[in-house]
């Protein structure tokens, strides 16, 4: 930021301070931060959860790419190309 330039206050804020705003700031919030006070209160569950859900989206995509080598390998052996 230029200090010739600066930015006003809030500015780039996605969400006001408006109380019917406030549900879905602390939703969206909680949910792309794992947020949670209860979570943060225990750091322990907190990786637990955190290496659980990592986990389990890396082998989502482990299993895609195992998929996608199958379907390779069992076009390319037919001698046909994809459809």
């Amino acid at each position: 930021m230029c200090a010739a330039h600066p930015l006003p206050p809030g500015y780039g804020s996605n969400y006001s301070e408006n109380p019917p705003d406030l549900p879905r700031r602390h939703c969206r919030d909680a949910l792309h931060s794992l947020d949670y006070p209860a979570l943060n209160r225990h750091p322990l569950v907190w990786r637990v959860v955190l290496l659980s859900l990592l986990s389990s989206g890396a082998l989502s995509a482990i299993t895609g790419v195992v998929l996608a080598i199958r379907r390779l390998r069992r076009t390319k052996r037919a001698g046909r190309v994809s459809p």
